[in-house]
């Protein structure tokens, strides 16, 4: 137990260093370390040799929560080692599609597939400001607020008509001239949503397409794609951090057994001694 405590506590370091930003370095790299495997190599063993010593492994919560444990070492091992990470913007097109990722260091990863960006939409909260360029370098004053009922912090005679600043369909206007020759340019917009659409292409097969949408990636052949960013200009373009971890499913069931064993190990009901 004191064993097991101690090699925690170390790791538990080790989990902080990886956190913590180092210039120049991934900090991550801590986890590649020979050290830190050899620690969780020893916990997963003192974690199974306790399981089997004295005939604990009939008690259904001891050992749910020692083996969620080794699972869940086991997965971030396996993650660590075989899986692979990429983070890279590529622009909406159809025709741009791409067989390989990179990787931090600068080298490649070999998809298996192509991946393409065929589409790509947001959709965004109303403006509420326009930025005031005054003549003749039009250079930004101020910024004029929308008020709530749809005018502008302009005094009367500045004021532009509804018609000037909202088209048919309601939207805002990007820019209107004022009758002192003043530019109002609106101030980008908060973007709400957005989502993307991609597209896997084979050689040998039909293509496959999955819409990836913010906090909510999309899976494909071992492959988790997140959605990061969203850009219009200079052209429309999107962000994307892509995962391959072969560890997942492992560390996940590891999860779920440390929850229902210590659920077990707190709700089952006490013996009590004669």
């Amino acid at each position: 137990m004191v064993f097991a405590v101690s090699i925690l506590a170390v790791l538990v370091l080790f989990f902080l260093a990886g956190a913590l930003p180092v210039d120049g370095v991934h900090p991550t790299v801590v986890f590649r370390t020979p050290v830190f495997l050899f620690l969780l190599a020893l916990l997963c063993g003192s974690c199974l040799i306790a399981t089997l010593r004295g005939g604990r492994w009939r008690k259904p919560g001891f050992l749910l929560c020692h083996l969620g444990v080794v699972l869940v070492c086991l997965g971030a091992f396996a993650g660590q080692v075989w899986g692979d990470r990429s983070s890279f913007r590529t622009p909406v097109d159809e025709q741009f599609d791409t067989p390989e990722l990179p990787r931090d260091d600068g080298t490649q990863i070999p998809l298996g597939f192509r991946l393409a960006v065929v589409d790509a939409k947001a959709d965004y909260y109303p403006p509420k400001s326009y930025g005031m360029y005054a003549p003749p370098d039009y250079n930004l004053v101020r910024e004029v607020a929308i008020r709530p009922d749809g005018t502008l912090d302009l005094p009367d005679e500045l004021q532009p008509s509804s018609g000037l600043l909202r088209g048919e369909g309601g939207t805002w206007a990007r820019q209107v001239v004022l009758a002192d020759g003043s530019l109002l340019q609106v101030v980008p917009p908060t973007v709400k949503y957005y989502e993307a659409t991609l597209r896997f292409l084979h050689d040998d097969r039909p293509s496959d397409t999955r819409v990836v949408v913010v906090n909510h990636p999309a899976t494909y052949r071992g492959w988790r794609f997140y959605l990061m960013d969203y850009q219009t200009e200079p052209y429309l373009a999107v962000s994307l951090a892509a995962r391959r971890d072969p560890g997942r499913r492992l560390a996940i069931l590891g999860i779920w057994c440390l929850i229902l064993g210590t659920a077990w190990i707190c709700w089952q009901p006490r013996r009590t001694r004669a």
